[in-house]
């Protein structure tokens, strides 16, 4: 297992969010999911969702900011759980992981409350080998 750095930052480029609003019921917040710009991903459910998936190893930086919603409660930042070709890492809200991988699949790292989703960036870059 590979052990990675934690650092606070934010924002990310290079991801479509399309797969992520697949499961959203409402119609408006489906808009606004497919519109959001590359390197963004939203998860509304438990389930684990592939969010790259190359034949080589790449640079990756994943963030997951803090809610920016000041009436949500502090208990509604669930935290995500990352899992990369041979390992895993669970991000607090607030911070980015950076590690090398061709596959990374996300998912809630606790279960999210009703209504609740998690909205994170990522970022790619051909590794240097």
């Amino acid at each position: 297992m590979r052990t990675s750095s934690i650092a606070c930052l934010a924002a990310g480029a290079g991801l479509a969010a399309s797969a992520a609003a697949a499961q959203v019921s409402d119609p408006l917040v489906r808009r606004g999911q497919l519109s959001a710009p590359p390197g963004e991903f939203y998860l509304n459910s438990q389930d684990a969702r592939e969010i790259i998936h190359y034949s080589s190893p790449r640079d990756v930086r994943l963030c997951l900011p803090r809610r920016t919603d000041a009436s949500a409660p502090p208990a509604k930042d669930v935290p995500l759980k990352i899992t990369w070709d041979d390992a895993t890492a669970v991000l607090a809200p607030g911070n980015c992981l950076f590690f090398d991988a061709s596959r990374v699949s996300v998912s809630p790292a606790a279960p999210l409350p009703s209504g609740v989703s998690l909205h994170g960036s990522v970022e790619t870059a051909q590794a240097l080998r």
